[in-house]
């Protein structure tokens, strides 16, 4: 049977941004920030140690780990490669790959979904199956 699991991850407070492809006058055009959090849904079987394909919700946060720093005092999103446009879409499809990726390379269980949550009341959402990162 499989099992879903998710785990939501340190919210990232005040990471600035603007949209340059926004139109003339669009609020989002000048910088500004947000704060955003990330939760991040897995699947798999649940084995004979009780955990979903040997995935304790602790190994995404050490994933994350390894992606948080990038973030992290990074001043501008827009300075970040492949976050030039950081709208929250691009932004959750950025973490999607990020995590997409490591699962893909160990191994691991489905990465179901990515979610962003910018301020309270908007959400992005990535799903699908994980792959191997593109060039």
């Amino acid at each position: 049977m499989k099992t879903r699991i998710s785990r939501e991850l340190r919210n990232i407070e005040g990471l600035t941004h603007n949209l340059p492809k926004m139109c003339e006058g669009h609020k989002c055009r000048v910088e500004h920030g947000h704060s955003y959090w990330v939760e991040v849904f897995i699947e798999g079987e649940v084995d004979e140690d009780g955990l979903c394909a040997g995935v304790d919700t602790a190994d995404i946060e050490m994933i994350w780990k390894g992606i948080h720093p990038i973030l992290d005092h990074a001043g501008s999103m827009n300075q970040i490669p492949g976050l030039s446009n950081p709208t929250t879409e691009v932004f959750t499809k950025w973490l999607w790959d990020r995590f997409s990726s490591v699962f893909y390379e160990n191994n691991m269980i489905d990465l179901l979904g990515v979610r962003v949550k910018e301020g309270y009341w908007s959400h992005c959402v990535v799903e699908g199956r994980p792959r191997p990162m593109g060039p």
